[in-house]
């Protein structure tokens, strides 16, 4: 299972929500629909931000989507967003590898 993790959004005060979705998209990550691996409490990074991070289950057909981050709290005119597109690595789907001749040796061009 690959996970991406989700953590250089940081605002300057603590957020009263925060969420993350996918661009275009209208299912909002959950733990329900099993795309929510980990979310961890807010950390003090220093005096004056806190962040926060959540971590997701992708997949092959999440390769190059976009996912916005959000947050807010009652000190911001507006909530605060960033976008994060994903560079999904993942294996070959299907690798074969075949010798000519069939029994080589040394010395064979």
């Amino acid at each position: 299972m690959d996970y991406f993790s989700v953590k250089e959004f940081k605002t300057a005060f603590y957020a009263e929500y925060s969420r993350i979705s996918k661009r275009n998209g209208f299912e909002n990550l959950s733990a329900k629909n099993a795309q929510v691996a980990k979310i961890s409490t807010p950390v003090i990074t220093s005096g004056s931000s806190v962040s926060s991070e959540l971590v997701i289950r992708v997949q092959l057909t999440d390769n190059g989507a976009f996912y916005r981050c959000e947050a807010n709290n009652s000190a911001l005119k507006k909530p605060l967003s960033a976008f994060v597109r994903l560079s999904v690595r993942f294996p070959p789907a299907n690798v074969s590898i075949t010798v000519q001749p069939l029994d080589p040796r040394v010395g064979d061009n």
